[in-house]
């Protein structure tokens, strides 16, 4: 069974690591704002004067400000235009269309829109803000989503999508009966289960994205919401899912970073096992042992904290790449939030 198993769900070594695109990750400098140089401001999506953005983020460490400013700071130096909220007359402002873009609105919603963006934040700092292992990993990732549009029900887009997965997940084990899971050894138990959780994912339809950088690096990609209803994503978003819907028969997932890929550890010891949720796979076990004894042999859980903190440098990135500083702002404040919940 175990060889079974194994051989159905064994990928290609060559796509294992190193074969997606580099994952974007903070990059703290000392860059300081010109003063020739606008920002978008957070609560309504419209130009500030630099001395305001400077003053909003100036209590701010590297890890949020510079991250959100740089790609502004590079625009001017190449000579590129920094784009600014275009007016459509009296008031203009722009506002989210809900995948991680702008679009331009009224003065009539700006008040509003400030206000659910606030509420939104201050439901993600609420999350945050606890010890790190009562922090709901699904629940912080789903808020995150409101950056985007603060008008999203995340219980309808997100909540209700997984319990529906969680619930024919323990339908799918129990109808496929492939061996008595109680009575077998903890190893093939786990390795059991990660192989049915691949080829249950497979079946609903998710996959990784496509590789190619105009694909890729995609809002929707870090987005819980739209990763759930395209089913596609990028490795970090779809192991939330795996490791949400793994709990629904006992399998505990946990993240494991490795240079340019995410994977999913199970088991401890002699069981350890590792899960690659952008393939549908479980790396074979030659393969991953080897994996786990090139990091000394101990697979330690990526903190629920470090995991946002990649989704958010991971949005950061889509941000600067397109040019989008009104998103780039928000996720500026997501960040301290996280950071100051850290610190």
């Amino acid at each position: 069974m175990h060889r079974a198993l194994s051989s159905a769900c064994r990928p290609a070594a060559s796509r294992l690591l190193g074969a997606c695109p580099a994952v974007v990750t903070w990059r703290p400098s000392a860059l300081v704002l010109p003063a020739a140089v606008g920002a978008e401001d957070f609560a309504t999506g419209t130009t500030a004067s630099a001395s305001v953005v400077h003053r909003r983020f100036a209590t701010s460490s590297a890890f949020g400000a510079a991250a959100a400013l740089s790609a502004a700071v590079r625009a001017r130096r190449h000579g590129r235009s920094v784009p600014r909220a275009r007016r459509r007359g009296a008031g203009a402002v722009q506002r989210s269309a809900g995948d991680g873009t702008m679009e331009t609105g009224s003065d009539a919603a700006e008040d509003e829109l400030s206000q659910k963006l606030r509420l939104a934040l201050e439901r993600f700092e609420a999350e945050v803000n606890r010890p790190d292992g009562e922090i709901n990993l699904p629940r912080a990732a789903a808020l995150l989503t409101l950056h985007a549009d603060p008008g999203l029900d995340v219980e309808a887009l997100v909540h209700e999508p997984f319990s529906r997965l969680r619930t024919d997940f323990r339908a799918y084990v129990d109808a496929a009966n492939l061996v008595p899971l109680e009575e077998v050894p903890e190893a093939l138990r786990l390795y059991t289960l990660a192989a049915s959780l691949c080829a249950f994912m497979a079946k609903e339809g998710f996959t990784g994205c496509e590789r190619s950088d105009s694909t890729y690096y995609r809002a929707e990609n870090s987005l819980m919401n739209r990763v759930l209803e395209r089913r596609c994503g990028i490795p970090i978003t779809l192991s939330i899912a795996y490791i949400v819907v793994g709990e629904a028969v006992g399998l505990e997932l946990r993240g494991v970073n490795f240079p340019g890929h995410f994977l999913l550890a199970f088991g401890r010891g002699t069981s350890t096992g590792l899960v690659d949720a952008f393939e549908n796979t479980v790396v074979p076990q030659d393969q991953a042992e080897q994996i786990v004894q090139a990091v000394g042999g101990v697979l330690p859980r990526i903190p629920n904290t470090v995991f946002l903190m990649r989704m958010l440098g991971n949005l950061q990135g889509v941000y600067e790449r397109d040019g989008n500083f009104a998103q780039a702002a928000r996720i500026v404040q997501y960040a301290r939030r996280l950071e100051a919940a850290v610190a």
